[in-house]
């Protein structure tokens, strides 16, 4: 049901817990079949989302002494996502505390006393990159998995084909099929050598 409503999305994001952030091996093997099967439109679609950053005083303040900034932290996971997915921007961030949806106004006001309308105020500016975010670039136009899997199964088929069609005599070496491609087997001409 799921495959048959959802055509199309504003926003892949993709949330890291603020206080242990890191690509793990599933996350990183999601993500980079996301990009093989939706290629770059994905990752400019996508956005990256700190949890648990809380916003109070205090927490500023450890942040400041370990140097751990939004921006640090930003940079920090764009550049690990760069390296990994091989793009060359950045991934939009946000900072969300989880406690402002987690408490009712009386436990907040409780909470942060004197502090909560700021807190509010950064809550609610981290909310507004998300919507802009999400309505700032036209719909990400998904295709079904299975479609995409099926038309690359079409696209092998048709390499196999041609494969087929050389004359393997004329070429003077054998051709052995693989999974991942063709590999050339037998005498070739490189640099000006010949070599097995």
């Amino acid at each position: 049901r799921l495959k048959a409503e959802v055509r199309y999305v504003h926003a892949f994001v993709v949330v890291f817990n603020s206080q242990e952030p890191r690509l793990n091996a599933h996350l990183k093997e999601m993500l980079t079949t996301f990009k093989q099967m939706f290629g770059e439109g994905f990752l400019r679609h996508m956005m990256i989302c700190f949890t648990r950053w809380e916003y109070d005083k205090r927490a500023k303040k450890k942040r400041a002494r370990s140097g751990n900034s939004e921006e640090s932290r930003a940079s920090l996971m764009n550049a690990e996502l760069r390296k990994l997915l091989g793009h060359d921007f950045d991934c939009p961030c946000v900072f969300l505390d989880n406690v402002m949806n987690a408490c009712s106004t009386e436990e907040l006001s409780d909470l942060y006393d004197d502090e909560l309308e700021d807190i509010q105020q950064q809550f609610d500016a981290e909310l507004e990159k998300v919507r802009a975010f999400v309505f700032a670039a036209r719909p990400f136009q998904c295709q079904d998995v299975k479609a995409v899997g099926l038309e690359k199964e079409e696209l092998k088929k048709k390499v196999m084909q041609l494969i087929q069609l050389v004359d393997e005599r004329a070429l003077g070496r054998k051709l052995i099929t693989a999974e991942t491609g063709v590999i050339h087997r037998g005498w070739l001409r490189w640099k000006r050598r010949w070599i097995w």
